[in-house]
């Protein structure tokens, strides 16, 4: 593993990590001002997601944090592809199954 792939594998542990610890303060910081996502969600929008079930929903539903129960990215490579890189596959285990 070069150096660059080893930074990628670094920086999605510490977002594991903060997902798996409720810690969406460490998560914002992992997003510049300008992303975005295929669906069109914005760090803005994921600040609100992230703020809203601990401020909000008390009581009204299950937030994304108390779903988890592990993430493994133990089997994850990742792929450069120019300024493109993707990190692969990481499974979501929570008390309704599993996604990858």
């Amino acid at each position: 593993m070069n150096k660059e792939e080893a930074a990628i594998v670094e920086l999605m542990q510490t977002h594991c990590d903060a997902l798996k610890k409720a810690d969406f303060q460490v998560l914002l910081s992992l997003y510049s001002k300008d992303w975005k996502d295929y669906h069109g969600a914005t760090k803005d929008s994921l600040e609100y997601r992230y703020k809203k079930p601990k401020e909000e929903a008390k009581g009204k539903g299950i937030s994304l944090f108390e779903t988890i129960q592990d993430i493994d990215t133990s089997a994850a490579n990742v792929t450069i592809n120019g300024n493109r890189a993707v990190f692969s596959p990481v499974i979501h285990s929570s008390s309704g199954g599993s996604i990858s």
